[in-house]
């Protein structure tokens, strides 16, 4: 049997504490399907804009100090027109799962 399974290709995208100002994690359109975050030292946030450090905010997610978040989006997950931006406040790392 061959083909192509149904759906879209789910990829991955990874930043570290460095985006403190903030990273273009995935450029154009796409959809923020799920997350990794872990918690730095003390309690921190990532927040997610449409495309830019001055894009719109969609998705402002906390964690607890030294934990790791995860999150399965339901449906199509999370529409950013222009491409996911993220900015890490108090944190270690941050994985997307996206298409």
């Amino acid at each position: 049997m061959s083909g192509r399974m149904t759906g879209s290709d789910v990829k991955t995208a990874t930043t570290t504490s460095t985006a403190t100002g903030g990273v273009s994690l995935v450029s154009g359109r796409s959809r923020l399907k799920g997350f990794v975050i872990s918690g730095g030292g003390s309690d921190g946030t990532v927040t997610f804009r449409d495309g830019s450090a001055s894009g719109s905010t969609l998705l402002i997610v906390p964690c607890n100090t030294n934990v790791t978040e995860t999150l399965t989006i339901p449906d199509q997950g999370v529409l950013f027109e222009s491409g996911i931006y993220a900015t890490l406040a108090n944190l270690d790392r941050v994985t997307v799962f996206h298409s």
